[in-house]
């Protein structure tokens, strides 16, 4: 998408007929996006979620590998938690909550 231009091919139309005979979901087939694997759609689709130095994305720890490089790709800090962060959430101060355990994608 951000390096190439859509290909030539129907697939696009399939997927949108599909949707919407099993989901009842109308979709417009150039508005569906094919990857060849989850790693390029998670570039994907954190190169068009991430707008600015500010914002981050959230992973529960220990989190997939190929997500923490995707996210390292278009520079977006990881803020994870364990599950034990979730059992007892720190309520104040600054980065209380159950987000706040955090790492970051290594440089």
């Amino acid at each position: 998408m951000f390096q190439y231009g859509r290909t030539k091919g129907f697939i696009h139309r399939l997927i949108a007929s599909q949707l919407q005979q099993d989901e009842t979901l109308v979709v417009d087939p150039e508005s569906v996006v094919v990857t060849t694997g989850c790693q390029e759609a998670m570039v994907l689709a954190l190169r068009v979620l991430r707008r600015d130095a500010r914002d981050v994305v959230l992973a529960a720890l220990p989190a997939y590998v190929g997500f923490l490089g995707a996210a390292r790709l278009v520079d977006m800090p990881v803020r994870g938690a364990s599950a034990t962060s979730w059992a007892s959430p720190r309520t104040s101060g600054p980065g209380s909550g159950p987000w706040s355990t955090g790492i970051s994608t290594p440089r």
